[in-house]
């Protein structure tokens, strides 16, 4: 992963991919944050946002209608 900006966006960043991988990006995206990143997750993986979240929007027809802190995910 290249990473040259303050921002990495992902979408749905492990579908289809085996769990062995799945392990692989989560450590990259570990790191990203641990290095000062701020990351954008967009998934339909509702477990995945919520163990990789410090905080998550929930969206429905283009609105937030949700708002969870990492406490509220888990």
């Amino acid at each position: 992963m290249e990473v040259g900006g303050s921002v990495l966006i992902l979408e749905d960043p492990t579908a289809g991919v085996d769990v062995g991988s799945k392990a692989d990006i989560y450590a990259l995206l570990a790191k990203a944050l641990k290095d000062g990143l701020a990351v954008l997750l967009i998934s339909t993986d509702f477990e995945e946002v919520a163990a990789l979240s410090h905080r998550a929007c929930v969206f429905h027809d283009g609105r937030i209608v949700a708002e969870l802190t990492q406490k509220t995910c888990r």
